[in-house]
């Protein structure tokens, strides 16, 4: 048998122990297919037979191999030094190694400790807003920081637009003989009405119109008719339809979005916690960016991004997904989770704020970007993140902690029923501490580390105001997506405003009857136009009653002065008869002397005050609005 048959058995009988030989590696480095084909074959040989070649070939000699090593050797040296030659001759930097998954993220007990931000921002309700108020604001004065006028003035413009539009287009349309345009102090009672109807729960919307005894509800029909109510409803509209960007997926909806979003942040700077979570708007029509989550209630619906402070729950700000978003020079390289956390929290960078996420949102890069703003932050973290500790795959018994950091963060798996795997940069120890709960096996109390206490009392925020906004929801069915979203906007908006008047004032108040308050002052501050009616006339108040308190004129008795105790002066419409005639009333707003009751209706109702009721001259009557 010659050298180059043992040197082949003896690479095989290596290489099934596990160990390469420089023999095998260069056969396969530098042969042909034929030859790795025939090494392949060579290595399907049974171990005996391996074995019983060796020992035929060991009675020629013990140094069979020497001629082979020696000779590879020689090729090996020599190739080391043309590598050398090559080296000094061109004088380059070697190629870079390839970076492995962990580089630069060494988890290990002893790495550097995470240290926390001091929070430096000025929290609450900014002072400017809090001189304009009074010392216990109602609900509506609370909500109009959220909401401003302008933004109804610009709904009723657009709305008028929208119902132009919609006629020029159907000339023939039974509704065109109905409709008559409509004013900002409509929309707010038909939004007031919106509001009522989440309270009083019907089968549908006619329900709330019937006359039926078992289900009356007077109180709707008496404010505005169902006919008018439905085509509010149908003509709502928020932009021009002529000058929308094709490109913006929001676009009907752009104006309400960008209001909400500047006053939410403007009225209120919050305290050290927030909190970044989703949130599903419930909808089932025709929509790209429709989303499915079976973890929600809702399922299918559009997805929210809600930033809201810890302890409150209060919005600072939303983001609403419409689909993959173009490549931007600011989030190019990261995770579309990440950029979405960067820009929910870029009004709150560089103030030591402590953000909590979920583990859809974190990651090792995120927290790591956050430090660098002086923000904290603590998230569940799913193991299989890039750049997270691989002890962490290994199982563990019933409370153990793995605790590990790396680029002052600590990253720490407990486990409770299932593994709980957390990410912080503001907690440097376990520090298990005791909680309320009792453990039913031991009686003792249940020991949690701290970091997963913080995380479940300040995580909770978004969950917060979702419960609360579920519970008497202001969103109807719609078929335009929009609408649904500008509902849910202002359902956000009147939570916060609900969050705000509790901490103005320091009065705890259920958020049902708050809704209701609102209700009711929004009715009251408006003037509805005079309706045609149909059927018998109400029995008892009317709940536009209250409105005539913001433009009627009421009798009073002129007040008494220091000569007189009942003083009595020339009526005004008297005096421009050229009679001389005095009374002893005036009128409360006007301040001018009137007899009661016909001259105070002349004044109020009649152009040309001279001419007589019973005289030839024709009198001018107007409106009573047109003369307030």
């Amino acid at each position: 048998m010659n050298n180059l048959s043992i040197g082949v058995s003896y690479v095989q009988t290596v290489s099934i122990f596990g160990s390469k030989s420089i023999f095998q590696s260069n056969i396969n480095r530098n042969s042909t297919p034929a030859v790795k084909m025939a090494s392949c074959r060579k290595r399907l040989q049974s171990k005996y037979e391996i074995e019983r070649m060796l020992e035929d070939s060991a009675s020629e000699g013990d140094n069979v191999f020497s001629e082979d090593e020696n000779s590879f050797r020689s090729e090996s040296e020599s190739q080391s030094e043309s590598e050398e030659c090559a080296t000094d001759s061109d004088e380059t930097v070697p190629p870079a190694s390839k970076r492995t998954k962990e580089e630069g993220w060494k988890w290990i007990v002893t790495g550097d400790r995470p240290s926390k931000f001091h929070f430096t921002g000025n929290t609450g309700v900014k002072s400017a807003i809090i001189r304009n108020l009074p010392p216990e604001p109602n609900p509506l004065e609370v909500f109009q920081l959220m909401v401003h006028d302008s933004l109804w003035d610009e709904i009723a413009t657009e709305t008028n637009r929208f119902a132009v539009q919609f006629f020029e287009k159907n000339p023939n349309s039974p509704t065109i003989s109905q409709w008559f345009p409509t004013t900002s102090n409509e929309i707010k009672a038909f939004f007031a009405l919106c509001v009522l109807m989440s309270q009083v729960k019907k089968p549908n919307l006619q329900s709330y119109w019937s006359i039926r005894k078992s289900m009356h509800t007077p109180f709707f029909s008496e404010l505005i008719p169902f006919r008018r109510f439905v085509l509010l409803s149908k003509f709502l509209h928020f932009t021009n339809n002529e000058n929308l960007q094709e490109n913006d997926r929001l676009r009907k909806i752009a104006p309400v979005v960008k209001h909400l979003e500047q006053n939410f942040r403007e009225v209120y700077y919050p305290q050290e916690n927030v909190a970044i979570d989703e949130s599903l708007i419930k909808f089932r029509g025709r929509l790209c960016y429709i989303q499915f989550n079976p973890q929600k209630r809702a399922r299918f619906g559009i997805k929210i991004y809600k930033i809201c402070e810890s302890v409150s729950g209060y919005c600072l700000g939303f983001s609403i997904y419409t689909g993959k978003k173009p490549a931007q020079a600011e989030t190019q390289g990261i995770l579309s989770s990440e950029a979405i956390v960067m820009e929910l929290m870029e009004p709150y960078l560089q103030n030591g704020h402590t953000v909590f996420v979920d583990n859809w949102f974190t990651s090792p890069s995120l927290f790591l970007n956050l430090a660098g703003k002086e923000t904290n932050a603590v998230g569940t973290v799913r193991v299989n993140r890039k750049n997270m500790p691989q002890q962490f795959k290994s199982k563990m018994g019933k409370g153990e902690t793995k605790v590990v950091f790396s680029h002052k963060m600590m990253a720490l798996q407990w486990m409770d029923r299932k593994p709980v795997t957390i990410l912080s940069t503001c907690h440097d120890d376990v520090d298990m501490t005791r909680t309320r709960k009792i453990s039913r096996k031991t009686n003792a109390p249940v020991m949690k580390p701290k970091v997963v206490i913080d995380y479940n009392n300040s995580m909770n925020a978004v969950d917060k105001q979702d419960q609360q906004l579920s519970s008497f929801p202001i969103m109807r069915r719609y078929a335009k997506g929009y609408k649904k979203m500008f509902f849910y906007m202002i359902d956000v908006a009147i939570f916060n405003s609900y969050a705000l008047q509790k901490k103005i004032t320091g009065k705890k108040q259920h958020f049902t009857e708050f809704r209701i308050q609102l209700a009711e002052k929004i009715i009251e501050s408006v003037v509805l136009p005079d309706y045609p009616r149909r059927g018998r006339p109400q029995q008892g108040p009317s709940p536009a009653r209250l409105q005539a308190l913001h433009w009627a004129h009421f009798v009073q008795f002129i007040p008494p002065n220091p000569k007189k105790k009942n003083p009595c002066r020339d009526c005004v419409v008297c005096k421009a008869r050229k009679k001389k005639s005095e009374t002893r009333y005036e009128c409360s707003k006007c301040l001018v002397a009137l007899h009661v009751p016909d001259c105070f209706r002349v004044y109020h109702t009649t152009k040309n005050m001279s001419s007589t009721s019973t005289g030839s001259t024709t009198t001018e009557h107007v409106g009573l609005h047109s003369v307030l």
